[in-house]
């Protein structure tokens, strides 16, 4: 647990840029234990102190910036696996059954239309049987109409 405490006036706090916060730190407090603080220290030495803290802090700002990113990066790819791996396969399956299915009902079509096919060429060679000629033609009527085979 870190806290950070500071003491700026009003019009300290006025002058600063709303984009670039810069402030002394005068007490570093961590677990409860004091770990720095400037009123117990001369000016110089509370200077350089002041240096080091804003430069560590420098550095967990940069920590957290990149652990941010790697956090974005971690739940993007989470997403990517969850997706490609468990919701696509999962649509592609259903897909591919549906598919499966309507070829199934689209082929037992093909198949009465192959059956009907078939029993109406019977019919048709039934009828050439019957239908002999004497110059041993082969001819079927339908409607009126005399189909010849040679």
């Amino acid at each position: 647990m870190f806290f950070f405490s500071s003491r700026m006036t009003a019009k300290e706090s006025a002058n600063i840029h709303p984009r670039f916060y810069t402030f002394n730190i005068e007490r570093l407090i961590i677990n409860n234990a004091t770990i720095f603080d400037t009123n117990q220290l001369d000016d110089e030495t509370a200077t350089e102190k002041n240096e080091i803290v804003e430069y560590v802090a420098k550095i967990v700002k940069t920590v957290n910036t990149v652990l941010s990113i790697a956090l974005a990066f971690g739940i993007t790819v989470f997403l990517g696996i969850v997706i490609f791996c468990i919701i696509a396969p999962i649509v592609l399956s259903c897909t591919a059954s549906l598919t499966a299915c309507f070829w199934c009902l689209r082929s037992d079509s093909i198949n009465r239309n192959i059956i009907d096919l078939g029993r109406k060429l019977e019919r048709i060679e039934a009828i050439q049987k019957l239908g002999k000629t004497n110059e041993n033609e082969t001819s079927a009527v339908f409607d009126a109409h005399v189909i010849k085979r040679d």
